[in-house]
């Protein structure tokens, strides 16, 4: 009868081992962007996301830090507001992206990313 219970509460000691160990273990982010942000008056902002999206849209929006918000379009989200300032109509302003200095020819919804990447979004007008 002993042997028995030794043999419970060693189960259940190895049973609450792992349960701890696999808690801890929380699932990180697998990819690590930086966005640098450039408001209308010139200043710049830089920005680290970590992310598992599979694109940069997601990605910015799932962001709360850098306040990414937009809308809904056929090609995916039409950004309307970076880090608290808004593109507008009346200024004739948008929000371009780019990475590495290169204008996307995609919508940030089309654009897949990758662990490391920097990306520019910057308040232009046109």
């Amino acid at each position: 009868m002993k042997q028995q219970i030794r043999r419970i509460l060693a189960l259940a000691l190895v049973v609450l081992a792992l349960a701890a160990i696999f808690t801890g273990c929380a699932k990180k982010p697998g990819k690590a962007l930086t966005v640098d942000v450039t408001h209308g008056d010139g200043t710049t902002k830089t920005f680290t996301v970590k992310t598992d999206a599979e694109n940069l849209g997601t990605a910015l929006v799932e962001d709360k830090e850098i306040g990414v918000t937009g809308e809904d379009s056929d090609y995916g989200i039409f950004i309307t507001t970076v880090d608290g300032e808004a593109a507008s109509n009346e200024e004739q302003t948008f929000w371009s992206i780019s990475k590495d200095g290169v204008d996307l020819e995609v919508g940030a919804d089309s654009q897949p990313i990758a662990d490391g990447e920097h990306y520019e979004l910057t308040l232009k007008t046109w």
